[in-house]
């Protein structure tokens, strides 16, 4: 089998152009499974966190505090040692349009900062960074839409063209109850944890220093923890609540029901992936097969001076081996090359090691099986050609 290798990478040395074809398009191949492993792993994941997260939120409607009540709230919490991640806080706007129209919404603000990092912050357009707090916001899609749509009834020119302008851009300066104005910085798609409150169906988001500049009361606060309360913390955490806030109402956390549809969707494209990487892999193996026919008269001396049909079945399994590794390696290394690059780094943050291997079986499976084809077919090609002659 050495010398099967052997005479392999001598034929690639010779034919090494059509070889490296052979090994981008498998290089292709490779990262376009763990793309689209990927999407739907993180889909996936996605739902799942948003179960984890529903088992740590408490959402409280509370009857018009102010700043001191919150915080209050907030230095109680850190003298229980309870340490939520983060905390919204958010009550009914009037937002100003430049067009001297108004439209309602909310307004809210993380505290004690927005979260940068966290992965499910969706930003859609701009920034998602406060550089100075006083002055900007953030809109959440698709309220941004609803200002544009209100802006454009009023103003048709060249400076309301969403063709050439973004929204951020035609909306202006906005009020938000009747402050100073506001520049949008951002369009976010909010968090899919928190996109089923109504806190974030339309609004926009300040930081929170400047929160209680434009709303002195709140009316809706978010409590979100990192992990499920244990029963005596939850106690206390409920005592801390009613001690310094005017409750109404509490949304608790609730246990997500499995969703079946989740596990059978992720199924479902699994498998069509693997259809698509299948068809896909049957165009690359053209090439393969044009190597191997470069190899024909070699096969053809050797027979002469006699060899088998087992050394030219050696050859074809050498040259496939070959192929299969160099083009897996190459598609791995094409892949942290992408990963180097910031804004491709950004988009597969949350990219894991077994969505790599999942990928890296999927894609070694599928050419295995059309390698299979490709042997049955070669096979009885050669048997109908050997029947028609006799």
């Amino acid at each position: 089998m050495i010398d099967s290798f052997k005479s392999t990478l001598s034929f690639i040395k010779q034919y090494w152009i059509t070889f490296l074809v052979f090994c981008l398009a498998g290089a292709g191949l490779f990262i376009t499974s763990v793309l689209l492993q990927y999407r739907e792993s993180e889909f996936k994941r996605s739902i799942d966190r948003e179960s984890e997260y529903s088992l740590s939120r408490y959402t409280f409607r509370v009857n018009e505090c102010d700043k001191k009540s919150f915080d209050s709230f907030a230095q109680a919490l850190a003298e229980n040692d309870l340490s939520p991640d983060y905390i919204v806080v958010s009550s009914v706007a009037d937002f100003g349009l430049r067009t001297g129209q108004s439209i309602n919404g909310r307004v809210a603000a993380f505290w004690p900062d927005l979260p940068i990092r966290e992965k499910n912050l969706l930003l859609e357009y701009g920034s998602a960074n406060f550089s100075f707090p006083e002055l900007e916001i953030i809109l959440s899609h698709p309220f941004d839409l609803d200002l544009t749509n209100i802006i454009l009834q009023q103003i048709d020119d060249e400076t309301t063209d969403i063709n050439i302008h973004p929204t951020t851009e035609i909306i202006g300066n906005i009020t938000i109850n009747h402050s100073s104005p506001y520049q949008p910085i951002g369009i976010i798609g909010m968090y899919n944890e928190l996109q089923s409150e109504d806190v974030f169906h339309s609004g926009a988001v300040v930081a929170y220093a400047h929160f209680f500049d434009v709303s002195p009361i709140y009316d809706t606060l978010i409590i979100q923890f990192d992990k499920t309360l244990e029963p005596t913390e939850e106690r206390l955490f409920y005592d801390t609540a009613a001690d310094h806030l005017s409750v109404q109402d509490i949304v608790k956390p609730y246990q997500r029901s499995k969703l079946q549809w989740v596990d059978d969707n992720y199924k479902h494209k699994m498998s069509e992936n693997a259809l698509l990487l299948f068809l896909c892999t049957v165009g690359i193996f053209s090439v393969f097969s044009y190597l191997v026919r470069l190899r024909q008269p070699e096969f053809r001396i050797a027979r002469i001076v006699g060899a088998t049909q087992a050394y030219s079945i050696k050859q074809s399994v050498s040259l496939y081996l070959v192929s299969l590794v160099s083009s897996f390696s190459l598609g791995l290394a094409l892949l942290f090359v992408l990963k180097s690059i910031p804004p491709v780094d950004r988009w597969l943050e949350t990219l894991t090691a077994q969505d790599i291997i999942t990928s890296s079986w999927i894609y070694l499976a599928t050419l295995s099986v059309c390698a299979g084809f490709w042997v049955v077919i070669r096979r009885i090609s050669a048997d109908i050609i050997a029947t028609e002659e006799i």
